[in-house]
């Protein structure tokens, strides 16, 4: 018997890299890729980055009101800024950082890094960075 149980596929391909596109198997999601400036591209276009820092946000926002209602409380309005930031190891290697600003007024202050903490156990961004990047979190109100 598995160990898991899938729920979802999503499909999407890249086409020439980070100087090409991207598409999704259902049409939801296309756009031009490029390098940013700040690792010698034009910038016009997303990066892989955008992407993840997106995903992880949308991700980590319902995963503060799941986390909240396991510990007895009630948000509803959440907003979380994602930073995703590339690093360059001394080896030359690449890897990612990334840093969650949450806002949520309901959240009492006293109870927020409880709730975020928490947070990180649930959502599947930062359960699949653990080890792998530097994931923090900031509660800003």
């Amino acid at each position: 018997m598995p160990e898991h149980k899938k729920l979802l596929d999503v499909r999407a391909t890249a086409v020439g890299g980070r100087d090409g596109s991207i598409a999704t198997e259902d049409g939801k999601l296309t756009g031009r890729l490029a390098f940013p400036p700040q690792l010698g591209g034009d910038g016009n276009g997303l990066s892989p980055e955008h992407l993840f820092a997106a995903g992880h946000a949308a991700c980590f926002a319902t995963s503060v009101k799941f986390a909240a209602k396991a510990a007895g409380l009630t948000v509803t309005n959440v907003s979380v800024t994602c930073t995703v930031s590339v690093l360059q190891e001394a080896d030359g290697a690449f890897r990612l950082a990334s840093a969650l600003a949450v806002t949520a007024p309901e959240l009492p202050p006293d109870r927020a890094d409880e709730v975020l903490t928490r947070t990180h156990g649930i959502c599947m961004y930062s359960r699949a960075l653990a080890g792998h990047a530097d994931v923090t979190h900031s509660f800003v109100s």
